[in-house]
């Protein structure tokens, strides 16, 4: 990578996620007024197959050591698809490290394509932030999809209600549930934006491999004996906030209230777990129906993220 005069620039290990934390935060502040910890994301993206850290992550640093910049990559298949991400220290804005990171993942990116073939790589930006959409504008990139941030306040005692007829939700059996979980989530997602099927060992060793990983926070809906839904939370403990990381139901289910009785089933469990908070992010353009969702359970979108997109020709690893 080609830093600018004064900066350096190395591939990220897991030692550092704790100071990437602390930049994201940094960054959130600067542009919404408030950060909250992102520490879980990172982990489960650099312990996932899809994230070579020797080759797909750069950290910029400035002369006094301090974390100026970082960029990274995710490709569950490179020859299909590439995600970038990308961030500079609000101290450091203005220097030159936006464009730089920015033709760093460009080039390591094409490091992942075979010769001569083209492949979409996206970024993902915060709406607020104009700098960024310019420079990406700039550089060919266009505006393809808007995700949505969206957060609710947790009571201390929220009721799951009702659950449709002949619907039961369950805590899943690590081991036991297995094949019915991926199924369930493979087929719900499937025909969502960006979407990338993974293989059952592989979609479940890198489930377990994050750091946030806890079998008891997977709720599943079952019907006549078949799991039809499936729903994972994780916790930030130390803020107080529950995430909803996935929640599908089978496309031929969907429809029925099931998705509806494992969102309050899971915000019931992260309330009784102490949570204050719960937050998601979704695709604002889903057709599936959970947009509306979740805000019938009283969430609302707190952040916007867009999501850039421009092809890259492969040049292979060098």
């Amino acid at each position: 990578m080609r830093a600018p005069a004064g900066y350096r620039s190395r591939p990220a290990t897991l030692d550092d996620v704790d100071a990437v934390d602390g930049l994201f935060r940094e960054v959130d502040r600067t542009l919404f007024g408030t950060g909250e910890s992102s520490r879980a994301w990172i982990e489960q993206s650099w312990r996932s197959d899809w994230v070579d850290l020797p080759n797909m992550t750069r950290l910029v640093f400035s002369a006094d050591g301090g974390l100026a910049a970082t960029a990274d990559l995710e490709a569950i298949d490179p020859a299909k698809e590439i995600g970038a991400f990308a961030r500079v220290h609000p101290k450091h804005r203005g220097r030159g490290l936006g464009t730089a990171v920015l033709a760093w993942t460009e080039t390591a990116a094409a490091a992942l394509i075979v010769p001569d073939a083209t492949v979409p790589l996206h970024h993902s930006i915060a709406a607020v932030d104009g700098a960024a959409r310019d420079l990406l504008a700039d550089r060919g990139y266009r505006h393809v999809r808007t995700a949505w941030h969206m957060r609710m306040d947790l009571p201390t005692a929220y009721v799951a209600g009702s659950t449709p007829p002949g619907v039961t939700i369950r805590r899943s059996i690590e081991g036991v549930d297995d094949v019915g979980i991926w199924e369930t989530m493979d087929s719900a997602f499937r025909t969502h934006f960006g979407y990338q099927p993974v293989g059952l060992e592989r979609w479940w060793d890198n489930t377990r491999r994050a750091g946030h990983y806890d079998p008891s926070l997977m709720l599943l809906a079952e019907h006549a004996g078949r799991i039809v839904g499936a729903s994972y939370q994780y916790v930030l403990a130390d803020e107080r906030i529950g995430w909803i990381g996935d929640l599908g139901v089978r496309p031929e289910m969907q429809g029925r209230g099931i998705g509806s009785a494992l969102l309050r089933s899971a915000l019931a469990d992260l309330s009784r777990r102490g949570m204050k908070i719960a937050e998601l992010n979704v695709d604002s353009q889903n057709e599936s129906g959970a947009v509306k969702l979740y805000r019938n359970v009283g969430m609302t979108v707190v952040r916007e993220w867009l999501d850039y997109e421009r092809s890259i020709v492969g040049i292979g690893a060098v």
